[in-house]
C-alpha cells in the first residue's frame, strides 16, 4: 500500500461517517490559503451540503514509525488556512505524548488506522456497487469480501458478515462467484455443512449448486448428517438423494 491508497482508505470510511447528501466527502482538495494566498493541500475534505469551506479536512500519515511533530503543526496552521472547524490526523503507527498534547490543545482529533484497515476499506467502494441501494452493512460486506480474497478461515469470513441481511449476502456471494470462485466455494461449502442455521444452509447450498461449485465437494457429507426437510427436498430435485 502506497501513501496516495492509503489517503483514499481514509476518504473512504470518512464517506461513512459522513454519507450523502448531507455531506460531500473529496479526496487530494487544493484551497486558497484564507492568510497566506497560497495552495493549501488537503487530503480529505468533508463538506456540508450547500457549503464551499469545508468543515472538517482530514491529514492520513502512512508511516512505519511515529510522524514528526512537526506534521502536527503544519496541519493545525492548514485547518486554519482552509476555515475548517475540524481536524482530523490518522497515521498507520502511533503518536508520542508530545504530539498529542500539541493536538489537544488546539482540538485535533487524533487517530489510527492500521495498515490492515485501510485495506479493508478499499473493499468498501465494492460494496457500494454490488449493493448500492442501502449503506448500512457496506462495511461488513467490505471486510467480508476482504477476507474472502486473502483467502482467510471460512469462519472469519462468516464472522464479518453473520448479521447481513438476505439481500446484501446475495449480493457478496453473486460477486464473489465471479471473482473469487474457489474462496467462496469453500466458504460456502464451510456454511452448508456447519451452520447452525437452517436458512443460512439452504442458501449455502443452493449457490454451491447453482453455481456449479457443488462439483468440488462430495455431496455426501451433507447427506450423512442433514436432517432439514426443506434442504433434503432441494436436493433431491437437483438430482442429489
Amino acid at each position: 500500500m502506497n501513501s496516495s491508497e492509503y489517503e483514499k482508505a481514509l476518504t473512504e470510511k470518512l464517506l461513512y461517517e459522513f454519507p450523502p447528501p448531507a455531506f460531500r466527502v473529496i479526496h487530494n482538495q487544493i484551497f486558497i490559503g484564507k492568510y497566506s494566498g497560497g495552495n493549501r493541500q488537503i487530503d480529505v475534505a468533508v463538506f456540508r451540503d450547500g457549503e464551499s469551506d469545508p468543515f472538517l479536512v482530514a491529514e492520513a500519515k502512512l508511516h512505519k514509525d511515529t510522524i514528526d511533530i512537526i506534521h502536527v503543526d503544519a496541519f493545525i496552521t492548514k485547518i486554519k488556512e482552509v476555515n475548517a472547524k475540524i481536524g482530523i490526523i490518522v497515521v498507520s503507527s502511533k503518536y508520542t505524548e508530545s504530539q498529542k498534547n500539541l493536538a489537544k490543545e488546539f482540538d485535533v482529533e487524533l487517530r489510527i488506522m492500521t495498515i490492515e484497515e485501510a485495506l479493508e476499506a478499499q473493499w468498501l467502494s465494492v460494496a457500494r456497487h454490488i449493493f448500492p441501494l442501502d449503506w448500512a452493512f457496506h462495511p461488513q460486506i467490505a471486510a467480508g469480501l476482504y477476507r474472502l480474497q486473502k483467502n482467510e478461515s471460512p469462519s472469519n469470513v462468516l464472522e464479518a458478515i453473520e448479521n447481513i441481511p438476505f439481500d446484501e449476502w446475495m449480493s457478496l456471494v453473486q460477486y464473489a462467484i465471479n471473482k473469487h470462485p474457489l474462496e467462496v466455494g469453500n466458504f460456502l461449502w464451510f456454511v452448508a455443512q456447519d451452520h447452525p442455521d437452517d436458512g443460512w444452509r439452504f442458501n449455502a447450498i443452493q449457490e454451491l449448486i447453482t453455481s456449479g461449485l457443488i462439483k468440488l465437494f462430495d455431496v455426501n457429507q451433507i447427506l450423512q448428517h442433514e436432517n432439514d426437510p426443506e434442504i433434503l427436498d432441494m436436493l433431491q430435485e437437483y438430482g442429489y438423494s
